[in-house]
């Protein structure tokens, strides 16, 4: 698989690279109107508004391992692929991209829980990578001693499937209870399956969600918060959830109970929990766009207290008992305070869901 994913990479980066001094015959492609069609219809022969046809005409290349996917893009890549190589730096760029990704001496990017440092590696005899563990001590020592918690290469044969790795989610402090995220063959949607950190085996009976974009996060070690693709109409234009529901241990998912529900036209809407000290914050965002949010603090009671940020806020997270957000343009939450656009900001969580002043930093 890495020799899969491998030349993707270094392939993406080099056309990246290279790019930049792309040829002058490189043009864009402009849409001409008929000029014989009317600019507007008179308003007695107008037709009534119609739904919008949400009709994906490309929904074929969704089929990852697809026949008709799988010819288009080999042909797209025999136009591709010659024009790079015949690059005089193609080579030297593509070796120094190799040695960067392939270096056995690379550090691995550590993970703390509960006093364990957690890794995922891949290299060539683990293609689709291994989660493993060692102590801080041993991370520290020039030869750390690591224990594998699990081989996404053995499940992957196993269960006969193209798994791809996508990460965890974790009850803070309690590795007993996570959510792994495994793709099928490293599209967007995933399958979420508990895992047990601690025993190293996939809980019996657990918390588990079909292939679907979602979105969830722990309120508790048998509650989540989840948007997925509940059927018909829960998700939007952009195949993310339209809906967080409170979600039991033990109960069906459909019989989850609805917290918020966002437009169809809008991206998503997602939750999303920082643990700061003792204290956990849930914070749920909608996502109109890619480049604007709304945001709810969670409350004790499961209430949603809307945070009065401008919707184009970078929401960054949480500092002992501050939020800390970026301005992306100017923003006066007072007649006294203005927070210009480019600044940092840090508010009391209390006055986030007040419109107190903020504090700049």
């Amino acid at each position: 698989m890495l020799s899969n994913i491998r030349p993707l990479t270094i392939s993406f980066t080099l056309a990246a690279l290279l790019a930049a001094c792309g040829s002058p015959e490189d043009s864009a492609i402009s849409s001409l109107k008929n000029p014989s069609e009317p600019e507007t219809t008179p308003l007695t022969t107008a037709e009534p508004e119609s739904e919008p046809n949400l009709e994906d005409p490309f929904i074929w290349l969704e089929e990852v391992e697809g026949e008709e996917a799988l010819t288009w893009a080999a042909e797209r890549n025999a136009l591709s692929t010659p024009r790079l190589q015949g690059d005089p730096r193609f080579e030297g760029i593509r070796d120094a991209i190799e040695m960067v990704l392939t270096s056995d001496d690379r550090i691995p990017t550590p993970g703390l829980v509960n006093g364990q440092v957690y890794n995922y590696w891949q290299d060539d005899e683990h293609i689709r990578g291994l989660l493993r563990r060692t102590s801080l001590d041993s991370y520290r020592s020039d030869n750390p001693r690591w224990e594998t918690v699990i081989d996404i290469d053995l499940l992957a044969t196993v269960e006969n499937a193209n798994w791809v790795y996508k990460g965890r989610t974790c009850l803070p402090g309690n590795p007993s209870h996570c959510l792994l995220r495994l793709s099928d063959g490293g599209k967007d949607a995933v399958v979420l399956r508990e895992f047990d950190l601690e025993n190293k085996n996939f809980v019996d009976g657990g918390f588990s969600v079909d292939e679907a974009k979602t979105n969830v996060d722990w309120v508790d070690a048998n509650t989540l918060i989840i948007g997925t693709d509940f059927g018909p109409g829960s998700v939007t234009t952009s195949g993310y959830a339209r809906t967080l529901r409170l979600w039991r241990r033990g109960t069906d998912i459909n019989d989850a109970e609805q917290i918020i529900e966002v437009g169809l036209e809008d991206m998503s809407v997602g939750i999303n929990t920082v643990a700061e000290d003792d204290a956990r914050y849930s914070f749920v965002t909608r996502r109109p766009d890619f480049f604007t949010e709304q945001n709810w603090l969670v409350t004790p009671d499961g209430a949603l207290a809307e945070i009065p940020f401008p919707i184009d806020v970078n929401l960054q997270g949480v500092f002992g008992d501050k939020l800390i957000a970026l301005m992306r343009s100017d923003w006066s939450p007072t007649e006294d305070v203005t927070s210009p656009a480019g600044s940092l900001i840090a508010m009391d969580l209390a006055s986030s869901i007040s419109n107190s002043a903020a504090t700049e930093v």
